[in-house]
């Protein structure tokens, strides 16, 4: 199913042509604050080589945001600068942060690595989260699209994110912001020091405390309007001036987060209906028994801190650089989620990740020298990830939702043996068969059978809980170099290798708890055991390091070729290969049991999963136009991935870890800017992405797909057993073929324009900016499930910005989605335990903040 079936050719024909014809202008940024004037334009300098270079002289496909475009269009954190950049998005759904270049992105496992790496001021972040803390102070952001293994290392499959962060001045100066949306009652305030504290040393000291009461769903149970954030964080950095050729720069940060809320919306009741469920739903109205084992106060609620420390010390040999930077970091987070997404009082989900990481990186590059330049170095990583997670299910509602699901639609129960669910099941089982009913009928009268037997013993059986975790340790060490020889005036080749090694040793265990908030201890009753494994889908086990341990090592490598043909244009060529680590599921759960009081198989190969590879081949060209008053960027890539990672959801409580694809993927991002008078600059970008999986025959199956499926091995009853086929037995089984389809959250075709126009009024500036950001029509589940198909948007950011004529202050009025666009959504799911029912989490609607900064 392509992703082109569901929009009227003619009209996407029109839409592409747009989007190509807006490309003309691009590249996302206007960085004034580390820019010289060339001409027209300004030079925006990046390090995306780890060197400062102009970014129209770079042979990477690459787009920056500066500060003034950050601040101007009211980014507040990676997700909206995502918005600026073609062919990469960025989104937090309710269990993971998900971060695509091209097309490339991690799944929610807590075992994975990130497709896309995050380094701040060189330090590298490889965990999603940790992009949540990495928007402050921003000078610069490089968005590295592609292979960057030589200089980044392993994990940057898909590429990577270069953050800057603003560095001590030289002279005192300071600023308080502070910003209020109107719609959302969010007050930020933010702000910094900098300068001089002796003749060689200089500091700057910056703070953001960000504090959001509305959101834009609300959710009648709680009476709030989710989703709500309150969060802050500080940095303190030094330079010192240890001699005229060596400088030291250290780095302390700290950060916390307490959110609440989630903009859930039921996109599709499915078998809720019955309980009078209607679709598109906001919020989550509770009509069940509330439980208060699963009411924690809110739908989601995460509480997080974090603190990153780093050395930096950079020391002039007067023929090279030497650079070494010492980093330590660490975060943890707790997380409590209504994981059923629905009125119900079913199910909750408690995660936690605690993780801590030291790098050593050291470094040398050569002096600009005349025809050969070199950067070599050495990497090492240590880092201690322990993460969690507790499901718990009410038994009175989940009894109740089984109940309905069997005798609504004609199902019967068998009342049997108290003293033996197992018989009360097949019996049920049975029954049904010889009605005639639906397999997913006769697979909830025989679990409501089964409850009614434990509950008919007299049991206390208020729910069932499952606590699965991950400890996890990571040793790497890698060496690189990338060497750049001018064989000719205008030639030049780029050789970089990297050659790494990695350990991973780890624990792992799933138990049954008592069911209880916050409880982790394995259980002692048998049948309540028993229950928690059948509804929970999954056998306790316990592995220790001696049996999850992997060692992996490899060289990744890159080549390319460069031509400078005149003063204003640039052509390459790249070869890049990169791969991304190996692991294990932190949710492995082993195989459920076929029947109630009956034990699943379990094996540690299982939860171990492979390393991926990718090769990319890429086109491109860095123009000067106009006299200098444009420059376009163009890149066209084709890339191979093999054995690429997935997560596939076994549709109830549990996810599979697998190597399980191979892809290839084509595509196009133009980049540019045209200062077109000295009042009206324009810029944006383009994007388009042809991506196929080349073999994948075991992804997810949609709801519809399981229904049938299940229905076909039930053959009315001929096979008792197909009643216990879930999504992953679905998947194994090859229903949702994928080959030759696209991705999730991979639109086809992306675009942006910016317009900013500058004026004056008096002796005042008037600064007006407009953005136009279109997105294609997007699968928002790994599955390609049509419910869960987002059409395509075009929305539009703007603001108004007065400055005082010394630049002392301004005021300014930001829109954000002034269209209004309030049907799109970012994330979705099949609801876990309600099988044919789907939830989205929608995105912001139309929003208006208004912005006063102070200079001094």
């Amino acid at each position: 199913m392509k992703l082109q079936q569901n929009i009227n050719s003619r009209n996407k024909l029109c839409q592409v042509a747009i989007a190509i014809s807006m490309a003309i202008f691009s590249v996302n940024a206007i960085a004034s604050e580390d820019a010289e004037e060339e001409q027209g334009l300004e030079r925006i300098i990046v390090h995306a080589q780890k060197t400062a270079q102009v970014l129209n002289e770079v042979p990477i496909s690459v787009s920056a945001i500066g500060r003034d475009q950050i601040q101007d269009s009211g980014m507040k954190n990676i997700e909206d600068a995502s918005l600026y950049v073609p062919n990469f998005s960025i989104n937090q759904d309710s269990i993971g942060d998900r971060i695509n270049i091209r097309g490339v992105q991690s799944g929610n496992q807590a075992g994975f690595e990130q497709s896309v790496a995050t380094f701040v001021d060189g330090v590298y972040r490889g965990r999603g989260v940790q992009t949540r803390f990495a928007f402050l102070d921003v000078e610069m952001v490089e968005v590295l699209r592609g292979p960057q293994s030589t200089l980044f290392g392993k994990n940057t499959v898909g590429g990577a994110l270069n953050i800057r962060s603003a560095r001590p001045t030289d002279e005192f100066e300071g600023n308080i912001r502070t910003s209020y949306n109107i719609d959302f009652d969010e007050i930020e305030v933010g702000g910094y020091i900098s300068g001089d504290l002796s003749d060689s040393v200089r500091g700057r000291f910056t703070f953001i405390d960000s504090n959001r009461k509305e959101g834009w769903i609300h959710n009648e149970f709680y009476n709030s309007d989710d989703p709500m954030s309150d969060e802050s964080a500080f940095r303190a950095s030094i330079e010192w001036d240890l001699s005229d050729n060596t400088l030291l720069n250290f780095k302390a940060e700290h950060g916390t987060m307490d959110n609440s809320g989630g903009p859930w919306e039921i996109i599709e009741a499915g078998p809720l209906a019955a309980l009078g469920i209607e679709d598109n739903i906001d919020g989550i109205t509770n009509i069940g028994a509330q439980d208060p084992v699963l009411d924690f106060g809110s739908s989601l609620k995460m509480k997080g801190e974090y603190d990153e420390y780093s050395l930096t010390v950079e020391h002039d040999l007067e023929f090279a650089y030497l650079t070494g930077i010492i980093s330590h970091s660490n975060y943890n987070f707790d997380r409590n989620l209504a994981v059923d997404y629905n009125p119900l009082s079913i199910a909750r989900f408690d995660d936690s990740e605690d993780f801590e990481q030291t790098t050593v990186e050291l470094r040398i590059s050569s002096d600009n020298a005349d025809n050969f330049d070199y950067i070599a170095g050495l990497f090492y990583l240590n880092s201690t990830l322990k993460a969690d997670g507790l499901s718990q299910i009410s038994v009175p509602d989940t009894h109740m939702l089984l109940d309905a699901g069997c005798l609504l639609n004609g199902g019967v129960k068998h009342q049997g043996d108290p003293l033996d669910p197992t018989d009360d099941m097949l019996a049920t089982v049975i029954a049904n068969a010889q009605l005639g009913t639906l397999a997913a009928v006769a697979g909830n009268c025989a679990q409501s059978a089964a409850l009614d037997a434990i509950l008919g013993t007299g049991a206390n059986l208020p729910g069932v809980a499952r606590y699965a975790m991950l400890d996890q340790e990571t040793t790497s060490l890698a060496i690189f170099a990338q060497l750049t020889y001018q064989f000719a005036d205008d030639w030049s080749t780029t050789l970089g290798l990297r050659y790494s090694d990695e350990e991973k040793k780890a624990s792992q265990l799933a138990l049954a708890p008592a069911y209880a908030q916050g409880n982790k201890t394995e259980l002692a009753d048998p049948l309540t055991t028993a229950a928690a494994m059948t509804f929970l889908e999954f056998t306790p086990h316990s592995y220790t390091k001696d049996d999850l341990t992997r060692k992996e090592d490899g060289v990744d490598w890159s080549l390319r070729l460069q031509w400078d043909a005149n003063s204003d244009s640039m052509y390459y060529a790249s070869i890049a290969t990169g791969s991304k680590a190996g692991g294990f599921n932190s949710f492995y759960m082993g195989e459920k049991p076929l029947a109630l009081g009956m034990q699943g198989n379990h094996n540690p190969d299982d939860a171990e999963f492979e390393g991926e590879s990718v090769t990319t081949y890429e086109l491109g060209s860095k123009l000067s136009l106009l006299d200098g008053n444009a420059e376009l960027s163009a890149a066209i890539f084709h890339t191979k991935y093999d054995d690429l990672q997935v997560s596939v959801f076994s549709g109830n409580t549990t996810f599979d870890v697998q190597n399980a694809a191979q892809a290839t993927i084509t595509g196009l991002e133009l980049d540019g800017r045209w200062k077109v008078t000295d009042k009206l600059l324009l810029s944006g970008g383009f994007g388009w992405i042809d991506f196929e999986y080349d073999d994948f025959k075991n992804q997810a199956c949609t709801n519809s797909q399981l229904s049938i499926w299940r229905e076909q091995q039930w053959a009315g009853g001929a096979n008792p057993l197909a009643v216990g086929l879930n999504n992953s037995h679905c998947a194994a089984a090859g229903i949702n073929d994928q080959s030759g389809n696209a991705a999730a959250n991979t639109p086809e075709f992306s675009a942006i324009l910016s317009a900013t126009y500058k004026e004056s009024i008096g002796k005042y500036n008037l600064d007006f900016t407009l953005d136009v950001i279109y997105t294609d029509e997007i699968y928002r589940q790994d599955d390609l499930d049509p419910v869960l198909l987002a059409d395509a948007t075009t929305k539009m950011n703007g603001s108004i910005k007065l400055t005082a004529p010394d630049n002392s202050w301004h005021v300014a009025l930001i829109g954000k989605n002034l269209t209004n666009v309030n049907d799109d959504f970012y994330w979705g799911n099949d609801m876990p335990l309600v099988s044919g029912a789907s939830e989205v989490a929608v995105s912001a609607h139309r929003n208006i903040s208004v912005v006063a900064s102070i200079n001094f």
